[in-house]
């Protein structure tokens, strides 16, 4: 990615100062979000930006610097931000962007037997940092103490590294939608836009998934809970691509999914709910993607090479079509 070069000597140069950290797995990962935001059409450094100049703007964050992120952890912690989101017209701005596709998944990076001693990332992974893309039981006091977590056991000058400035943008941003739902300014009910990139599928293959303003689901018309989503997603995905696992047959020779998931909602939609299905319609192909793995190489998809991992991602490409809201 662009920002490689610039990250490695970051790496470096911090790196010469502190003997038992590196910033090593953080590049790794947050290259590997950068790929899986490329795959979905939008730039993440882009995005991530774009939340850094509105709360520049707005006086949340004092400029672009670490220790400016480090002075806003601090606020958030102490509680000195209620008084400063009254602004609507920071709202509105916060209405265009997507919070998800900040905090983008990546499940191809496996954890649980990495030596984490020599990344703090240790610290956000205790403290749970995937369910940030879950944000359905996020209050605020978590995000004061995650915030303390981040004060604690990071130095200003870690937070020059992009992964860390995601995840403090997204407390800030989590933060102000505690905020807006307990002062009905609206953030609750306007949504993110959809993803403007030209995907190839069959449009007769199509998964409807319809979330309305009551936060009700439905599948291709009916009501359902959303604990049942990934078996309907996967179970769609596996219909129109490879049957059933059927290892007489090479890999290759496995006919891959042309269809697409298509997620609807409305204006009213709550982003907790509309959160919630989307991760879920995501783990529906990360769990296909599994099955395969598993029944040819005996392994998880996150443990195989990367010339395996595209095979199977060229039969079970991950093809979510998000539309605008509609009124309600």
């Amino acid at each position: 990615m662009k920002y490689r070069i610039l990250f490695f000597f970051i790496s470096v140069l911090i790196g010469c100062n502190r003997h038992h950290y590196d910033f090593e797995l953080e590049n790794e990962i947050f290259y590997c979000q950068e790929g899986a935001a490329e795959s979905l059409g939008y730039d993440l450094n882009e995005l991530y930006k774009k939340y850094q100049t509105i709360y520049i703007k707005h006086k949340i964050l004092d400029d672009s610097s670490g220790k400016s992120y480090a002075k806003a952890l601090k606020a958030l912690e102490k509680g000195e931000y209620d008084s400063m989101f009254t602004k609507i017209e920071m709202y509105k701005e916060l209405h265009n962007l997507n919070l998800n596709h900040l905090i983008i998944g990546c499940p191809s990076i496996n954890l649980e037997n990495r030596d984490l001693s020599k990344s703090k990332y240790r610290f956000l992974k205790q403290k749970g940092d995937s369910s940030m893309r879950n944000p359905m039981n996020i209050d605020s006091n978590y995000i004061k103490k995650m915030a303390s977590m981040f004060t604690n056991n990071f130095e200003p000058s870690d937070f020059d590294h992009p992964l860390y400035k995601t995840r403090i943008i997204a407390l800030i941003t989590l933060f102000a939608m505690e905020l807006d739902l307990t002062s009905n300014r609206g953030l609750k009910v306007v949504l993110p836009p959809h993803i403007k990139k030209d995907l190839e599928y069959d449009s007769t293959s199509i998964l409807h998934i319809m979330v309305d303003g009551n936060d009700v689901i439905t599948v291709d018309g009916n009501t359902a809970d959303i604990t049942h989503i990934e078996a309907a997603v996967r179970r769609f995905i596996i219909e129109k691509s490879i049957k059933k696992i059927d290892k007489s047959k090479k890999l290759d020779e496995l006919e891959s999914f042309k269809g697409a998931i298509g997620l609807d909602h409305e204006n009213s939609t709550s982003y907790q709910q509309y959160i919630g299905v989307y991760s879920t319609i995501i783990q529906a192909f990360d769990n296909v993607r599994n099955d395969l793995s598993n029944a040819y190489f005996g392994s998880n998809f996150t443990n195989l090479d990367l010339e395996v991992k595209n095979k199977i991602v060229k039969i079970i490409p991950l093809r979510i079509l998000e539309s605008e809201p509609f009124q309600n």
